[in-house]
């Protein structure tokens, strides 16, 4: 994840950058939220591959994730920025 302000990056072609949609999606939300166990387990059910599993862009666009109103989102995403869980 790329918080405003940082230096721009390159990334290898493997990987698909994207942003969330402000007012919808909260980015620091949605990021802690895959890195937890339920975005772990949508990863695991999405992920294919014989020698590594990839989860492809496709893949993830179709998973369904329960995402709560945008007020919610902002103090939690406030929240883990000022405890540093994030």
């Amino acid at each position: 994840m790329v918080e405003d302000g940082d230096e721009p990056g390159i990334t290898s072609p493997d990987y698909v950058v994207f942003r969330t949609r402000p007012g919808v999606l909260h980015h620091r939300w949605f990021y802690y939220w895959l890195r937890s166990e339920g975005g772990e387990d949508l990863i695991r059910s999405l992920a294919r591959g014989a020698v590594r599993e990839r989860l492809l862009f496709k893949r993830l666009a179709k998973g369904t994730v329960h995402v709560p109103d945008w007020n919610t989102q902002q103090s939690v995403a406030q929240l883990m920025l000022s405890t540093g869980l994030c």
